[in-house]
């Protein structure tokens, strides 16, 4: 009832903004952060600056971005005093401290300026060219130690907060360039050793609930004929992260000690991982799932502008479950930090993207004469079709027996 609530409240709030001619940055389950200012109008920020080095971008991405005067907006804030069920009065749709100068609500709005990538990847900043970082979401780096940590001092969001200023300085928004000296150092992953399964594969290393680190595997440089190969990597907690690249690291799956780099290796006992810098340059690549481009088509990675509400036709009833990987859950398994769902197909499967892939090496003939299959399941498979276990399998061994001739 609470989350249905919230979100019967965000779309009564998006149905208010949209009346009133205006938009929004980015939304949660129950928070809306619309485009406004003193007067209204068109904002002047947007991607519209970057049409100069844009060529054969879609026009539509460059729209103008529409703006509520601040009048507009408290004034829809406060017609949700009517929907308040609690014993204190107001509006239950408040106008958030951080749009007045120093978060004081006594004092006059301020002008803040707004990045967003995707849905709770976004930043608030005061000045055009980032001045001043009020609000950055750590969403796709909170699984990542904090580097810029020093003995005995926390730092809270510093982290997040200079990692999101690099990020608006690669988009060429904040003008003050620097290079924090944590960039190059390996990315790092803190695991609670909380429970017996954990504490078992990692024997005598650690005791239980202490931390291990694990470093976050760079796994496009692996030659691997399987994913159980894949090497799971541990050292000694410690949050000096200019340790970390010399540390010794321990393979639980063979029990071997490995050392690491964020560079190339020919060694087999040096492990190529990814550096924050890495996971910075990747972090714009990451799609809107949730919405619709300006041209009305799925969002990718370098989509931008005014986005819309995806539509969703329902053809067909798919059990979901809520099942997904948890780091070391049940002992050190994988680096995955992305949820995923399992699709329950009442025993039809769909080729991963990987098996796509391979399968695309080869010509239709080879593949028949391989697995002895007709030509329409083999065409149903390559688009993506539901077929039987047993014929998925012998694609499967199909690609197993090439692999394993070379």
């Amino acid at each position: 009832m609470i989350t249905a609530g919230g979100r019967l409240l965000l779309a009564l709030a998006e149905k208010c903004v949209a009346d009133a001619g205006g938009t929004y940055l980015f939304c949660d389950t129950d928070s809306l952060c619309v485009v406004a200012d003193e007067k209204g109008g068109f904002s002047c920020g947007g991607a519209r600056a970057d049409l100069g080095y844009v060529e054969g971008a879609d026009m539509r991405e460059f729209a103008p971005i529409p703006c509520l005067s601040r009048d507009t907006v408290i004034k829809i804030s406060k017609s949700f005093s009517a929907l308040n069920p609690y014993s204190f009065a107001g509006t239950i749709l408040k106008v958030e401290d951080v749009n007045y100068v120093d978060g004081d609500p006594r004092k006059p709005f301020c002008d803040l300026y707004g990045y967003a990538i995707s849905a709770k990847r976004y930043c608030l900043f005061e000045g055009k060219n980032v001045r001043k970082i009020v609000d950055s979401k750590a969403h796709g780096i909170g699984y990542l130690m904090n580097p810029i940590r020093r003995k005995g001092v926390e730092q809270g969001d510093e982290f997040a907060t200079a990692f999101w200023r690099k990020v608006l300085q690669n988009e060429g928004i904040a003008l003050k360039a620097d290079e924090p000296d944590w960039l190059d150092r390996p990315a790092m992953m803190r695991i609670p050793v909380s429970s017996p399964a954990v504490l078992g594969r990692l024997k005598a290393f650690c005791k239980p609930y202490d931390f291990v680190l694990a470093p976050v595997i760079r796994e496009g440089d692996l030659q691997l004929e399987e994913e159980a190969e894949k090497p799971i990597l541990v050292t000694q907690f410690s949050k000096n992260s200019e340790e970390w690249r010399t540390a010794t690291y321990h393979n639980v799956r063979t029990g071997e000690t490995n050392s690491i780099t964020t560079g190339e290796s020919n060694n087999e006992n040096v492990i190529p991982v990814r550096s924050y810098r890495s996971v910075l340059n990747a972090y714009m690549n990451n799609p809107e799932s949730k919405f619709n481009g300006p041209d009305g088509h799925q969002c990718r990675s370098w989509t931008r502008g005014i986005l819309q509400r995806m539509h969703v036709v329902a053809r067909e009833h798919r059990y979901c479950g809520k099942e997904f990987k948890r780091k070391l859950e049940q002992g050190p398994l994988d680096h995955e930090v992305e949820f995923k769902c399992r699709v329950y197909e009442n025993g039809r499967v769909v080729a991963d993207a990987e098996t796509l892939r391979q399968l695309a090496k080869h010509s239709e003939r080879q593949i028949r004469a391989g697995t002895g299959l007709r030509r329409d399941t083999i065409r149903s498979i390559r688009h993506g079709n539901g077929v039987k276990r047993a014929t998925y399998q012998r694609v499967i061994d199909f690609l197993k027996s090439l692999a394993g001739c070379s």
